[in-house]
């Protein structure tokens, strides 16, 4: 059975944002250990459940900083 181009299209799409989220997330860890700020886009693709997480931690590690 073949896909059409359509489906394909979505199925990439689809594991292309998963690939950027995943690495938006990663950013996101090391800019909290690594006492930076992360560039704009890695905060626009982080859900809004882990950005909350990430706002967090990096509170909570410029709490230790200070």
């Amino acid at each position: 059975m073949t896909l059409s181009v359509a489906a394909a299209n979505r199925i990439a799409r689809a594991a292309a944002a998963r690939r950027q989220r995943d690495e938006a997330r990663r950013l996101a860890a090391l800019a909290v250990r690594g006492a930076y700020d992360p560039p704009r886009w890695v905060l626009d693709r982080l859900t809004s459940g882990d950005r909350m997480e990430y706002e967090a931690a990096r509170d909570e590690a410029r709490k230790g900083n200070v």
